[in-house]
């Protein structure tokens, strides 16, 4: 089952409900390394999903969460790591995350997350691998092979990482 929520339907609560119990997370939205931002009028707390509210959340059942907007890697570097929103997102329970290390490019980062999940969903190579997946798409973005899009600069799509256990 895949739940979209696009535009003013994507809420803070929409979204938070919705992450509960799935398997793949995938938020494209505006990001900061303290949090992430979604459709809201009422203020930016009700827009906004912090670090407290991501780690309160229970997400043992997700197996990967991506987070496709900029700045999702960044946070307060700490001697145990950098504690950001990806910090957030593991101790929820995630186990695999794919975060974004600088500010990306709309266009390329679709053109790179279509590559992505084709590889993590149809590429039989892959099985569900999102390391491996990643590796590929960001091979076919070089290669620009697979699809019939723009060429695009490394810079406007590399920074994404896969973290965690694949």
């Amino acid at each position: 089952k895949i739940t979209l929520l696009e535009n003013d339907d994507a809420t803070k609560p929409a979204v938070v409900e919705a992450m509960r119990g799935s398997d793949v997370v995938h938020l494209a939205t505006h990001g900061a390394p303290e949090g992430l931002f979604f459709a809201g009028t009422t203020g930016e707390a009700d827009a906004k999903l912090s670090m407290a509210e991501v780690h309160a959340l229970e997400l043992r059942r997700t197996k990967l969460v991506v987070l496709s907007a900029c700045d999702t890697f960044k946070g307060e570097l700490r001697s145990d790591g950098v504690v950001g929103i990806t910090r957030a997102f593991v101790a929820a329970g995630a186990p695999t995350l794919v975060a974004s290390l600088w500010k990306v490019d709309d266009a390329a980062t679709l053109a790179l997350m279509t590559r992505f999940y084709h590889h993590l969903f149809r590429d039989p190579a892959v099985r569900g691998n999102a390391a491996v997946a990643m590796q590929r798409a960001m091979e076919a973005m070089l290669a620009d092979t697979m699809f019939d899009a723009p060429v695009f600069s490394v810079f406007q799509w590399a920074s994404f990482v896969v973290y965690g256990l694949e």
